[in-house]
């Protein structure tokens, strides 16, 4: 939203979804009458303005009283909608598009850049004004078959967390305009790897053999659809983090290798993310034995570096939609509690 000083003065078609025409005719209402101030008498208002001190008010008739505040700095604060160079419609019409990409990406920097450069307006970042509610976010689970596919899912995706002894993994199903459901979410802790007949807790950053419970558990899995067993979609791509433990990464490399000789490079890619706000969203990378990690990528390993913050934004945006359709997340009613609170542990700061 404006800050009040503008969202409370200044109006424009607000029905109208095309922004450029919607910022064609911007006028502002006069806060002590409500009358209709044309974009035109802006330069006069300037012309005739008076500055007045803390503590001091003015009234219709220009008269100043009040006690100002006593103070050896001078300062001056002039919201965007008095700059001389700055009309109406393009801070409505920069307001709108910075709306917009905020709405398809949950991407902030335009408005905040707006607010603060065109509005002369200080800018409060929207995820951190409010801490998320994992019990609202409770009660919008719906009634889905376990591990079932509803009929509008298109494709699916699989990500892995690396915990110590384990592969945390989730699968989420993707229809039309990215709506999105929650598929599958287990934990993978034993290996292959066997001692006297038992099979060993996994192990990701000390055996690279134990890597190889993902090609069947995960990359090669499918599910059926809800509607008809004898339907069903593989995941298509599974996108696994490789940093953590020392180790860890020198075997996710070692891992993408032998998945590549499978012919399932196809199918899997490595990530890892950086906290830069100001970074690709995705960048595709090629690390190099010359690295600090020293984890022998000998640049022939692909590794996708991901825009963390920017990326949770969008993932924030996308829980606060209300409605089905596009980008709307839905939470299968055999989800646990703990889900919730994990997807909810984490607030937004200024700096990430």
């Amino acid at each position: 939203m404006f800050s009040d000083s503008l969202l409370e003065r200044l109006e424009w078609d607000k029905e109208n979804k095309n922004n450029s025409e919607a910022a064609e005719h911007v006028y502002m209402t006069c806060p002590n009458n409500g009358c209709v101030i044309e974009q035109d008498k802006k330069k006069w208002m300037n012309k005739h303005g008076k500055w007045i001190k803390a503590g001091q008010s003015i009234d219709v008739e220009g008269v100043i009283t009040g006690t100002a505040l006593k103070s050896s700095y001078a300062s001056f604060w002039l919201h965007g909608c008095a700059a001389s160079d700055q009309s109406w419609n393009d801070l409505v019409l920069k307001y709108l598009q910075a709306e917009a990409e905020y709405q398809a990406t949950g991407n902030e920097q335009l408005l905040k850049t707006t607010t603060n450069v065109d509005q002369a307006s200080p800018y409060k970042l929207r995820k951190a004004s409010s801490d998320r509610n994992p019990n609202e976010l409770m009660t919008r689970a719906e009634t889905f078959n376990k591990h079932k596919l509803p009929l509008w899912v298109r494709f699916l995706t699989a990500s892995i967390d690396l915990q110590k002894e384990s592969f945390v993994v989730q699968v989420q199903g993707w229809g039309v305009g990215l709506e999105c459901i929650i598929i599958d979410r287990f934990t993978i802790r034993w290996s292959n790897r066997m001692v006297d007949g038992e099979r060993q807790i996994i192990d990701p950053a000390a055996y690279h053999e134990d890597w190889q419970v993902l090609i069947e558990q995960v990359i090669n899995k499918t599910y059926q659809f809800d509607h008809n067993s004898k339907l069903s979609l593989p995941v298509m791509l599974t996108a696994c983090d490789s940093g953590g433990q020392a180790g860890v990464t020198h075997n996710a490399y070692q891992f993408y290798r032998h998945i590549k000789h499978c012919g399932l490079a196809h199918k899997f890619i490595l990530v890892k993310g950086q906290p830069r706000y100001e970074s690709p969203t995705v960048k595709k990378s090629y690390p190099d034995s010359g690295t600090k990690t020293k984890a022998n990528a000998n640049g022939e390993i692909p590794l996708y570096m991901l825009n963390v913050n920017l990326l949770k934004d969008r993932v924030s945006s996308d829980l606060d939609r209300k409605e089905t359709g596009s980008r709307y997340v839905h939470f299968p009613d055999w989800i646990g509690s703990w889900f919730y609170s994990e997807l909810t542990a984490e607030y937004r700061t200024e700096k990430g």
